[in-house]
């Protein structure tokens, strides 16, 4: 997660290992599709970024019971995310509090069209 000191928003990226391959879900731009790259790997280098699927595919993941700092005397109570590429879309919900203050949920969402642009991509599996 990111948190921009100058606006106070927040950005959300993952970081997912399958075997040996590490790949980042990111963003092509705020509330747009996530895109899974090809980062590194354990047993190998990638030397840049591979875009291996436009938009990406896994199952709901949702953490909650969080107290992580973010930014300045707020902190990150839950995070939960849906993404699928049929139809293709996304939704991350990220709650956050003032220290002592209400819960507020940040909602990151995206729908596209269907089928999607481009060649289609295997996913890991």
């Amino acid at each position: 997660m990111e948190y921009d000191d100058e606006t106070g928003a927040l950005d959300f990226r993952f970081e997912l290992g399958q075997g040996l391959a590490i790949f980042w879900a990111t963003t092509a731009g705020r509330n747009d599709r996530l895109r899974l790259a090809l980062a590194d790997g354990a047993a190998f280098t990638v030397e840049e970024p591979v875009l291996y699927a436009d938009p990406a595919d896994f199952p709901r993941l949702e953490w909650t019971g969080l107290s992580l700092p973010v930014g300045l005397e707020r902190r990150l109570r839950r995070v939960a995310v849906e993404v699928s590429s049929a139809p293709p879309r996304h939704r991350r919900e990220l709650t956050v509090s003032a220290d002592g203050g209400p819960d507020e949920v940040v909602v990151f969402a995206w729908t596209g069209r269907y089928p999607p642009p481009g060649p289609e991509a295997p996913m890991p599996r």
